[in-house]
């Protein structure tokens, strides 16, 4: 649009000047003539008119000189639009070679002198619209200063004519003086003119060197600023990609997490509920230990009271292993004297057979002798009646000695029932009891306390059997020797039983010791778990809000980057205005100098009628030269300050620029800190995630294997029971054993009689001892059995696994020393 009405100005331009020229040349001819026939008629009116006549084109000079300064501002406006369209233009400044003369006045000089400012003027013009046209006008412009300059040299010859002919015509010599002081007031003028022009075009030029100057600058401070702002924002646009795609990663990231987080606090759900059945069973257990624990006191107290017992029945043991030595002493003393008496009363029972054999002999003998005498004599009657008492009296004797005697056996009799009564009470007492190896072993110093007291109670039917019988005595001395030493091998298994029994109870508690501490690290586990989980919760709730920090700051940033460019779409908007309303201007003026150009066309055109109009169309153009030259200074201060503006707004830009692209340095710097900030927090994510994996399958292992063991002790607590239940069985048939060993031994106490006491107890001693002592031996046999399993603990030592590690750190295998 620019070109297009430049080019239509030029054609415009052309045409005037043509016109000009054409009425120059029409004028000139005319004008000589009416001269010629002035001088040939010697009319002096008429030289004067076609002197005036001829020097009119040296009017129409500083009408030219203004349009050639509008013509100026045009192209410096032009100009100015283009440099600030960021086009800027090569001025290329070519001075005339105009040849002058010296023939030539001041006024011709003068205007010599203006036509390098026209020249200049026309050739200040872009390279775009620098054609051969533009050419053509410049030498037409040439050719008409030539032209004006005969002009001006014609009227000059003409007051030298004139000079001539003024001593006819006095007259008119006051007005041709007018006429000249006229025209040196013009030419002063003109110089004026002249002068301002030339400070004008001063002035012009060292602004448009300001201006390209500037603008040079600005371009290059323009370029230098976009690329370093392009090279910068580049790897900011990648950083800002890169930041978005981690943004993705991480909200990615997040998701998984949260699905984690979901999964672990399901599975924590789990686990807790797992946990609340484990401190159940704890509980449970922790309830069955208290219980064990308060048995075991118990146990504990009758195991000290059974050892306090079992030293004083040690020490009964040996007392009556003294005595049991004194009475083998005596007794073999005895048996010597029971040898003795044996022979004696072999002897004795084979006197008296004799004398019983005699004694029924004499007493055959003293019946016939009485019937002797009663047949030969009646006197023999107190004799024999004194014979009779003596034997009544030995025979009642007698039978009061066995009297006492069986009342002496009723008497022992009792005394072991008592013995059985009390042995059956301790039996219902054992029955009513626990099964249990303390209650067990209760029951078996009762026993032995029972078997104790038996055996004295035996030792005093034995005693009064040795004072009634010394063989029976001895038959049951045999016997009692073979009890003593199968109580004495009861006892000697019953302490080794309960010595085991202690051992396993100590093993018992440390075991459950162990399962103490294995809670206890359980329970810190789940403690630290759930510190754990507290703790990625917290993080996981950080990086959450630190990823919306981040969306913040980037919306931020989007935020600021868009007020930016709306700014500077602002700023273009503001430029492109004003650009239009100089423009605008520019329009207006170019309007104006037309109006103006028309009028004075006007004006010469009514310049032929009077001088009148010649006046007032001198004062209209001094009028309009002084309007022209206002608008002129007018349009170069505006020019002045339009790119005083511009510098200072260029300046402005650029120190805002700056600022943008300090901020946006300081914010890739704060974004580079966030995003290595957040690849170490994902790291340490990934560590937590890693370590809770890894404690969680440890928990699981140890889960397991906590729940393997909970399986080993209740299956080594079914073992134990049902050896506790075949361990009471097999005591409950060695104490019916023993009753019914007993009542056989009182069933052949009560079936011997006085003389089978003396030859016949052996025999029956051994028949009936033999098959009740094979199973007291083999029932004796199995409890020991019992004990030893139960005192070997190999279910229990098997239950602990290699695996199992108090410690939660550990690992491998556990080895026991």
């Amino acid at each position: 649009m620019a070109e297009r009405s430049n080019a239509e100005k030029i054609a415009a331009g052309r045409r005037k000047l043509k016109e000009f020229q054409q009425k120059c040349k029409a004028n000139s001819p005319v004008l000589n003539k009416k001269s010629r026939e002035v001088l040939k008629e010697d009319n002096g009116e008429d030289t004067v008119r076609s002197a005036t006549l001829n020097c009119q084109p040296d009017l129409s000079y500083p009408i030219e000189v203004k349009e050639e300064n509008e013509d100026h501002l045009k192209s410096s406006s032009q100009q100015l639009e283009e440099n600030r369209n960021g086009n800027a233009d090569i001025f290329v400044d070519k001075k005339p070679d105009i040849p002058s003369s010296d023939s030539i006045s001041t006024p011709q000089s003068s205007v010599s002198d203006t036509d390098p400012v026209i020249e200049d003027n026309k050739n200040v013009r872009s390279p775009q619209h620098s054609t051969s046209p533009e050419r053509s006008s410049t030498e037409a412009l040439r050719q008409l200063a030539l032209q004006m300059d005969d002009l001006v040299s014609d009227p000059l010859l003409c007051g030298a004519n004139t000079s001539a002919i003024s001593q006819d015509h006095d007259p008119r010599n006051g007005l041709e003086m007018e006429l000249q002081n006229r025209n040196q007031e013009l030419a002063g003028m003109l110089e004026e003119e002249k002068r301002q022009a030339d400070t004008l075009r001063v002035q012009i030029k060292e602004c448009r060197s300001r201006i390209l100057q500037l603008e040079s600058e600005r371009e290059s401070l323009v370029a230098e600023t976009n690329v370093r702002l392009e090279r910068e924002l580049r790897p900011l646009r990648e950083q800002l990609q890169v930041h978005v795609q981690t943004v993705g990663v991480l909200v990615g990231e997040k998701t998984e997490l949260s699905a984690a987080l979901c999964r672990s606090q399901v599975v924590a759900k789990q686990k807790s509920d797992q946990v609340e059945e484990l401190q159940a069973k704890l509980r449970d257990s922790q309830l069955r230990i208290t219980e064990l624990v308060r048995e075991l006191s118990v146990a504990n107290e009758e195991r000290d009271a059974m050892k306090e017992h079992a030293a004083k029945a040690e020490a009964n043991i040996s007392n009556y292993s003294e005595r049991l030595n004194q009475m083998g002493l005596q007794l073999e003393e005895r048996s010597q004297e029971v040898s003795e008496v044996r022979q004696k009363l072999s002897l004795r029972t084979n006197e008296v057979s004799t004398l019983q054999k005699e004694l029924e002999r004499v007493k055959s003998k003293l019946s016939l002798t009485r019937l002797r005498l009663r047949q030969l004599t009646g006197e023999g009657g107190d004799d024999d009646s004194v014979g009779m008492n003596s034997g009544d009296e030995a025979a009642e004797s007698w039978h009061q000695h066995r009297l006492r005697l069986e009342r002496q056996n009723e008497d022992l009799h009792k005394t072991v029932k008592e013995v059985v009564e009390e042995r059956e009470e301790a039996t219902r007492r054992f029955q009513t009891k626990g099964a249990t190896t303390e209650e067990l072993e209760l029951v078996s110093s009762k026993l032995k306390d029972a078997a104790i007291k038996m055996q004295e109670l035996e030792m005093e039917l034995d005693a009064e059997r040795k004072r009634r019988e010394e063989l029976s005595m001895a038959e049951d001395e045999g016997s009692r020797r073979d009890r003593e030493r199968l109580l004495l091998e009861a006892m000697e298994s019953d302490k080794v039983a309960a010595s085991r029994a202690v051992d396993q109870n100590l093993k018992l508690k440390a075991q459950v010791a162990e399962l103490q501490d294995a809670f206890v690290k359980l329970s810190n586990d789940k403690l630290q778990l759930t510190e754990s989980l507290n703790k990625s919760q917290h993080l996981s709730k950080e990086q959450n809000e630190k990823m919306l920090d981040l969306e913040e700051q980037i919306q931020h940033l989007r935020i600021n980057h868009e007020k930016d460019m709306m700014h500077e779409e602002q700023l273009e908007k503001k430029f492109k205005e004003r650009v239009d309303a100089m423009e605008a201007r520019v329009n207006m003026l170019q309007l104006e100098r037309e109006q103006m150009k028309e009028e004075l066309r006007r004006l010469k055109e009514k310049d032929g009628s009077t001088d009148v109009d010649q006046d007032n169309t001198k004062e209209s153009e001094t009028a309009v030269n002084g309007e022209l030259s206002k608008s002129n200074g007018d349009g170069d201060k505006e020019v002045m300050l339009s790119e005083t503006e511009a510098v200072h707004k260029l300046e402005e830009r650029f120190r805002c620029a700056m600022e943008e692209l300090a901020a946006v340095t300081e914010e890739k710097q704060r974004l580079e800190h966030l995003v290595l900030q957040l690849q170490g927090e994902t790291e340490t994510i990934g560590e937590y995630v890693a370590l809770y994996q890894t404690q969680r399958g440890l928990l699981r292992k140890r889960a397991r294997e906590k729940d393997e063991q909970l399986r080993n002790l209740a299956k080594d607590r079914e073992e134990l029971c049902s050896k506790l239940a075949t361990l009471k069985s097999l005591v409950r048939r060695l104490i019916i054993e023993k009753e019914g060993k007993d009542q056989q031994n009182t069933v052949i106490e009560h079936a011997e009689e006085p003389k089978e006491c003396l030859k016949e107890p052996e025999v029956h001693a051994e028949v009936h001892s033999a098959p009740i002592d094979s199973g007291m031996n083999k029932t004796a046999g199995q409890i020991m059995a019992l004990f030893a399993e139960i005192g070997s603990n190999n279910s229990l030592s098997n239950s602990i696994p290699s695996s199992f590690h108090p410690c939660p750190w550990c690992s491998g295998q556990l080895l026991t020393i």
